[in-house]
């Protein structure tokens, strides 16, 4: 995912259900609501404080990935993986023209799972 335009915000409609929620009231919500906290890994490190929420003012769901402040990554021109494992989901981060990075995306898009990050701007998802 092309990170370039959010320092650490990922923004999906149901991506709780990737991270293993089952939020569905979105017509109702009046104000933004905590879905779950998905444990994230990265190099021996564990976050369990990142709250992925439904902010209904802009239909978007949306959790803060760790910061470089936090012990996780400076996200700008990025290409961000979540690899989920028995203890949570483990961050991969590579730079946007890595040869990993273009594979991932390169599997996307043979499967058809690419997808645009909210109305605006050049952020894209993609699932294989």
């Amino acid at each position: 995912m092309d990170t370039s335009a959010t320092a650490s915000a990922l923004k999906r409609l149901y991506e709780n259900r990737f991270f293993g929620f089952n939020y569905t009231d979105y017509e109702h919500a009046e104000h933004v609501v905590e879905i779950g906290y998905p444990t994230l890994t990265c190099r021996g490190r564990v976050w369990t404080d990142k709250p992925l929420r439904w902010h209904p003012n802009n239909r978007m769901e949306r959790f803060n990935i760790p910061t470089v402040a936090q012990g996780g990554f400076d996200y700008q021109h990025t290409a961000v993986l979540f690899r989920r494992h028995s203890g949570g989901f483990e961050i991969h981060v590579m730079p946007w023209n890595d040869d990993g990075a273009v594979a991932w995306r390169a599997a996307s898009e043979a499967l058809k799972t690419v997808f645009r990050l909210g109305e605006k701007g050049g952020r894209i998802c993609g699932l294989f």
